[in-house]
């Protein structure tokens, strides 16, 4: 009999969630998954069985999962087939009918040329072009291992930090994550905040004193800082804690070394959140991302206390999900 004609899937990028297919409910058949390469070489094959309900396969098929089960290089993979075999024979029939391409997680990709797209820019990174603030300018002169800072080196350090603090769970979450980076630091122009601090200071910032900032100075001396701008002593204070470095005394090695601000952005990413009890996020953006993945209002209160910079944010993702093919 061969295969059965599948002519809906539903899934997220790692995961199908439900194939429609042309049988009838409570019909056993089994699931074939063939891995493929750019040419068209079969990297592998799955096979499970499952049963029709409502005319659908619900059963989850976690893509990226099956491939390391099959000891597959992900970056090998250009396409899956999805077939349906209803006779258990492990036959596909030939035809475009009886298959579906799906794209897997290798699509979320981070390039220069893609991170160029996003920012509109392909000249140099981190120039601080962006302000004329003579507090600023004095500060960001001295950042000389930052200004230029190779493309390609940031990408890789960026990937590792993002694994490393499990960023990278899910598509949905490395876009937030670059939608947010990227307007923060000013589309890569900056990793120090364009002000001088001032509106920081105690008895300006009206929670001044209940972030730490309670001494004159405290304002622009702990003025944002890293691709998401750390603001305010006492979050300069946990950092510090939680590298066993003392970025309290040297604020400046925030700002002035790329590795550095990576990290701190995603270490604030997955602790300091401004979004404690909705879904039980404790200041953990990747929570709120589980649980409502296309709200960008959200995840920009969380990273910004309000919604500065709202529209860029959603551009930018909306871009990034054009472009992964999320939507």
């Amino acid at each position: 009999m061969g295969s059965s004609f599948i002519y809906e899937a539903k899934y997220d990028q790692d995961v199908i969630r439900s194939l429609k297919v042309g049988l009838e409910d409570g019909v056993a058949c089994d699931v074939i998954l063939t891995y493929k390469d750019k040419d068209g070489n079969t990297l592998g094959v799955y096979k499970d069985e499952t049963y029709v309900e409502n005319r659908a396969i619900k059963y989850p098929f976690n893509i990226k999962e099956i491939a390391e089960s099959l000891k597959i290089n992900e970056e090998d993979v250009d396409h899956l087939i999805a077939a349906v075999d209803i006779d258990h024979d492990g036959e596909i029939a030939k035809g475009e009918e009886c298959k579906l391409k799906i794209l897997p997680s290798k699509n979320c990709q981070i390039t220069v040329d893609f991170l160029n797209e996003l920012i509109g820019n392909s000249n140099n990174w981190f120039m601080g072009k962006g302000s004329k603030n003579i507090v600023y300018q004095q500060e960001y002169s001295r950042y000389t291992n930052i200004h230029n800072f190779d493309k390609h080196k940031f990408i890789e350090i960026l990937k590792q930090k993002m694994k490393e603090y499990n960023i990278d769970k899910s598509c949905y979450h490395i876009a937030h994550f670059l939608s947010q980076v990227i307007h923060e630091s000013a589309h890569f122009d900056t990793t120090l905040e364009y002000g001088n601090g001032y509106n920081y200071e105690p008895g300006i910032h009206s929670n001044a004193i209940k972030n730490g900032n309670i001494d004159k100075g405290d304002g622009s001396k702990y003025r944002g800082r890293g691709l998401l701008q750390l603001t305010w002593k006492n979050n300069y204070k946990a950092y510090s804690k939680a590298r066993n470095i003392d970025f309290v005394s040297n604020p400046e090695a925030i700002g002035n070394n790329m590795y550095n601000a990576i990290d701190v952005s995603c270490w604030y990413w997955r602790n300091r959140g401004a979004i404690y009890k909705k879904y039980g996020a404790k200041g953990d953006i990747n929570i709120l991302i589980d649980n409502d993945k296309y709200n960008v209002r959200l995840i920009t209160l969380a990273v910004n206390g309000g919604n500065n910079g709202l529209e860029d944010r959603k551009n930018i993702f909306m871009k990034i999900l054009k472009k992964w093919r999320l939507q």
